[in-house]
């Protein structure tokens, strides 16, 4: 930052707070202002750690006479030219919030990842519709904010929520006009001390910095949406639910029922453990958010399509509807029917899922069982039957089962 002309130029103010570390920051910072006297650069050194969210919310308490803050992590650094951008967007556009697209490189500097970055710059109504987007609105480095309105959230949401950064940036913006830059403006290091604890950062804290503040800025339907975005399986934070207690995803599940996502990975749960209250979490939450019904509608429109021998679109159909509702058996069962009918390798996912969500019915069983032996799985295909003659032995469906299972095996 001190290579900018313009920050040397017009004396913006930068201040460092040491929050009581053991490195040498004190010392660094006191040879860069004997090397740069041009800058206005400040330090304080704080008597007794004060930790990383409070000592955000001192230096927003202590910040000299400024229009608009800026936090910057101390292994983060804004791109050439960044500074300058911002300064002119703030000029044009007056936003309560300026939004700068991220990278994060290794030490040898190598890039890691990259958040998104528009074209031309991006202007929002409200926070709202930002906080909505795939945009890092959680990277404390990534946003220059109004003061009065960053110090108003800091008073109208007083959290220790280590999502509190996201949570004021939300509540500062949550009426007034934000905008994004078109270019990269800060590049993010990788050396992070919340790594040790980030199963519960990134599940139950993301869950509870809603109640801490977020709900100021965003309604519980936005909030979902939101989990949605974050939890979306290519942006890889869904992995740490998988290790989360499962009494934390059905306690999200209870709060956020609309969440898809959440939804989702109760299935997930239940898929690798075993784990019958994950799934029957994502039941209740489908039927309290209406997805029940729609995932009814959409499989019996399904069942339709594929009487046309509309195969594409039935198939497409029972996915929508499982993703709706993943405890809904209908859905799955047919899905696997039509990708087999379809000639997909993925039928096998869907017979798995249906079993898995009614271990106790006999249509799932049936159906894999008969798709096992359609694909010549013998040893699978007696494995499921085995099952339905503990289940229902007088049942019509355990006897076709029987006799395909029969012919297999003499096939064999």
């Amino acid at each position: 930052m001190a290579a900018e002309p313009v920050v040397r130029e017009r004396r913006l103010p930068v201040v460092v707070s040491d929050n009581h570390s053991t490195d040498d920051t004190v010392a660094t910072v006191r040879a860069l202002m004997r090397e740069f006297p041009e800058l206005d650069l400040r330090l304080y050194a704080q008597p007794e750690s004060l930790g990383p969210i409070g000592n955000l919310a001192w230096l927003v308490e202590h910040a000299p006479p400024a229009e608009y803050l800026w936090w910057l992590g101390d292994d983060d650094l804004p791109t050439e030219g960044t500074v300058g951008a911002a300064l002119d967007a703030i000029a044009a556009h007056a936003p309560a919030l300026v939004h700068l697209p991220c990278e994060w490189r290794e030490p040898d500097g190598r890039l890691s990842g990259a958040s998104p970055c528009p074209e031309e710059l991006e202007r929002y109504a409200t926070g709202r519709e930002l906080l909505l987007t795939y945009y890092c609105l959680h990277f404390i480095s990534a946003s220059i904010v109004r003061r009065a309105e960053l110090q108003e959230a800091l008073h109208l949401a007083p959290t220790r929520n280590l999502w509190a950064p996201h949570i004021w940036f939300g509540v500062a913006a949550r009426h007034a006009a934000c905008v994004v830059l078109p270019r990269v403006g800060v590049v993010g290091g990788l050396d992070s001390t919340w790594l040790p604890q980030r199963v519960p950062l990134l599940t139950r804290g993301v869950v509870e910095s809603f109640d801490a503040g977020l709900h100021l800025a965003v309604g519980e339907e936005d909030f979902a949406r939101m989990l949605d975005i974050r939890y979306e399986p290519a942006q890889g934070n869904d992995e740490y639910w998988m290790a989360a207690p499962i009494e934390d995803l059905t306690g999200a599940l209870e709060r956020f029922p609309a969440s898809r996502q959440l939804r989702r990975l109760a299935l997930e749960r239940t898929l690798r453990d075993g784990e019958p209250t994950a799934v029957a979490a994502a039941a209740r939450a489908a039927a309290r958010t209406g997805s029940a019904q729609c995932a009814s509608e959409l499989v019996a429109a399904g069942e339709a399509c594929f009487a046309r021998a509309e195969l594409e679109r039935a198939q497409q159909l029972f996915a929508d509807a499982a993703a709706e509702d993943p405890s809904n058996v209908v859905a799955w069962c047919n899905l696997g029917v039509a990708r087999h009918a379809l000639g997909r390798e993925d039928a096998r996912e869907a017979f798995d899922a249906a079993a898995a969500v009614a271990p106790e019915s006999v249509d799932p069983l049936h159906n894999r069982a008969m798709w096992h032996a359609a694909e010549g799985h013998a040893l699978e295909a007696a494995a499921d039957l085995g099952r339905l003659r503990e289940l229902a032995p007088e049942h019509p469906a355990t006897a076709v089962t029987a006799e395909v299972v029969r012919r297999l095996a003499a096939v064999a």
